[in-house]
């Protein structure tokens, strides 16, 4: 589970752009591991919020990202991590990116 939740973190970290306006962001979706994430975020205050499903059970998730931390919650179970302890993720494809191709 660990795995995921650094995962979602790196995904705050790597391709989120900055988000102008408090509103949702159009959904956006990747692929890594044989999952599809979707996901949408929102700037609230310093805060990034994203919220978004994994998988063909669309498991929930909801993360807030500071500029140091992940708090929130996937699939029911709390979620709470550095940002320095998360590492790049490689054999990630953005769906968005492929699509426009």
């Amino acid at each position: 589970m660990s795995k995921i939740y650094s995962t979602i973190a790196a995904v705050a970290m790597t391709l989120i752009p900055a988000i102008a306006s408090a509103e949702p962001s159009e959904p956006k979706t990747f692929r890594h591991n044989g999952q599809t994430y979707t996901y949408t975020a929102e700037q609230v205050g310093e805060m990034k919020v994203l919220r978004g499903h994994v998988g063909s059970d669309k498991a929930p998730f909801v993360l807030n990202v500071s500029k140091s931390w992940v708090d929130g919650n996937f699939n029911g179970n709390p979620v709470s991590l550095s940002l320095k302890s998360v590492k790049p993720v490689q054999g990630i494809v953005i769906m968005d990116q492929v699509a426009a191709r």
